[in-house]
């Protein structure tokens, strides 16, 4: 994902849109499995949207691409949400979604423009969780993508770091906030960075 907004404030804003805006997107969605394998950590809160690591001089953003895709966000939702999870399962009237969730983006796909002029592409790989383990240490998950095939990422939080950016007016850090390694099929991508965001 290549992020071009020209102030913190301005791409807060083109990430809440566009996070509105995929709802509608064409997307290629794999189900999540029982919760027997879910865990996390319930004093440890991780939640947020974590995007690759961003350039504050030239707007551009690190690139984790397998193929055509490329790393859109991890995204982790609140103790509650990964608590209610856990105890339940995935959400009937919400099969697109997981409270943890790995997003790609097709780059030979045709492009659309939010509401700040911005593009985004329209069509996204969205990958579930299989298995996930999330404490204030270390994050592992496990899915796999209709295309994308078997999908796993680890990674070390920086919780000061998290904790920091929360407290920040803009919302938004200087990351990385997570650094670690994605696989993607047979492409092993290591020394992934990524910056948190509120996405608000």
């Amino acid at each position: 994902m290549t992020i071009t907004a020209t102030s913190k404030k301005r791409m807060g804003a083109a990430l809440a849109v566009a996070a509105l805006v995929s709802i509608a997107l064409v997307t290629m969605e794999t189900p999540a499995t029982t919760a027997e394998h879910f865990r996390h950590d319930t004093k440890t809160d991780l939640q947020g949207y974590y995007i690759p690591q961003w350039n504050a001089q030239t707007g551009v953003s690190a690139s984790y691409r397998a193929g055509n895709f490329i790393l859109s966000h991890v995204s982790i939702s609140t103790p509650a949400e990964l608590k209610k999870f856990e105890k339940s399962g995935p959400d009937a009237d919400l099969p697109n979604y997981a409270p943890v969730m790995l997003q790609f983006d097709d780059t030979s796909s045709a492009k659309g423009e939010n509401e700040l002029g911005q593009t985004y592409y329209e069509v996204t790989e969205r990958i579930l969780p299989q298995a996930y383990d999330l404490n204030r240490k270390n994050i592992t998950f496990k899915g796999t993508g209709r295309i994308l095939g078997p999908v796993t990422f680890t990674a070390k939080p920086d919780m000061k770091k998290i904790e920091a950016a929360r407290n920040n007016p803009a919302h938004i850090s200087d990351g990385p906030e997570l650094i670690g390694t994605l696989t993607i099929g047979d492409t092993v991508i290591e020394d992934v960075k990524l910056m948190w965001h509120g996405g608000e």
